[in-house]
C-alpha cells in the first residue's frame, strides 16, 4: 500500500533525526578523543621538561668529565625516546600514519644512537676508574634496558624497512608497539633509579632531595604512562600497520 505524503514526510524527518543524532555523537566523540590527546600531549612534555630542567640544573654544578656524558646522552635519550613514541598516537588517515611513522623512525634512530652513546660513556668511566660494572639497581636495569632497546630496535627495523616480508611478519608490528610501551615504562622507572644516585641528590636544588630519594619520585613514571595512555588507540593494538616504502 503506498505512503501517504504525511507519513513519507515523517519516515524522512526521522531518517534525517537519526542521521543528525549519528553525526552528532561522532562529533562529540572526535572532540572528547582531542581533548583527551591534547591533555596527555601537556602531561608527556610537563614530565620532559621537568627531568631536562633537573639534569641540566646538576650537570651545571659537576665537572665535565666522562661520567657526565652519561646522564646527559641518556637525559635526550629519553626525551627523544618518548616523542619518538608520542608521535605515533594519535595518527587517523593513511598520509598521517605515513607521517607518522617516519617521525617515530628517525627520532627512535637517532635516540638508539644516543642511548648507546650514553651506555658506553659509564661502561668506559667504570673501566678507567677501576670500578665493578653494573652493581646498583639502576645499573642493573640499565644494561636490561639497553639489550631490551636494541632488541626493540631491530624489531621495529625488520616489521617496518625489510621489503619482501610475508604478511604475517607485517602482522608482529602490533607486538612491536606493545612492547614499545612496556620499555617505555622500564625506561622511566630506571630514570627514577639513576635521579636518587649520589650525584643528583646531592648537587639537586630544585628539587629536594627527600623527594628525590622517597617513593613518590615514582610519580613521573605514572604521570609518563598515563600522558600516553591518554593519547593511544587500542584499536592499534590488534591490526596489520600499513607501510610505505
Amino acid at each position: 500500500m503506498p505512503l501517504d505524503i504525511d507519513e513519507r514526510t515523517h519516515l524522512l524527518n526521522s531518517d534525517d533525526s537519526e542521521g543528525q543524532i549519528l553525526t552528532t555523537a561522532v562529533t562529540s566523540d572526535k572532540e572528547h578523543r582531542k581533548e583527551r590527546d591534547s591533555k596527555g600531549s601537556l602531561l608527556i612534555r610537563l614530565v620532559l621538561m621537568l627531568l631536562a630542567v633537573v639534569i641540566l640544573s646538576v650537570l651545571a654544578r659537576i665537572p665535565l668529565s666522562v661520567f657526565s656524558l652519561h646522564p646527559f646522552f641518556m637525559t635526550i635519550f629519553v626525551i627523544l625516546l618518548t616523542e619518538g613514541i608520542a608521535t605515533l598516537q594519535p595518527t587517523h588517515t593513511k598520509n598521517e600514519k605515513h607521517q607518522g611513522l617516519k617521525r617515530h623512525a628517525i627520532i627512535q634512530i637517532v635516540a638508539f644512537l644516543l642511548g648507546l652513546l650514553g651506555f658506553s660513556a659509564i661502561f668506559y668511566n667504570k673501566v678507567i676508574s677501576n670500578k665493578s660494572h653494573f652493581t646498583s639497581g639502576h645499573g642493573k636495569l640499565g644494561v636490561s634496558v639497553i639489550l631490551y632497546l636494541i632488541a626493540q630496535f631491530l624489531f621495529g627495523l625488520v616489521c617496518a624497512y625489510i621489503p619482501g616480508l610475508a604478511p604475517a611478519v607485517k602482522k608482529l608490528w602490533k607486538y612491536h608497539r606493545l612492547t614499545g610501551y612496556i620499555f617505555l615504562s622500564l625506561v622511566w622507572i630506571n630514570v627514577i633509579l639513576g635521579l636518587q644516585a649520589d650525584y643528583i641528590v646531592d648537587n639537586s636544588w630544585l628539587i629536594p632531595s627527600s623527594f628525590l630519594l622517597s617513593n613518590w619520585s615514582f610519580l613521573v613514571v605514572v604521570f609518563i604512562i598515563l600522558g600516553v595512555a591518554l593519547r593511544i588507540r587500542p584499536y592499534k593494538l590488534k591490526g596489520q600497520v600499513q607501510f610505505s616504502h
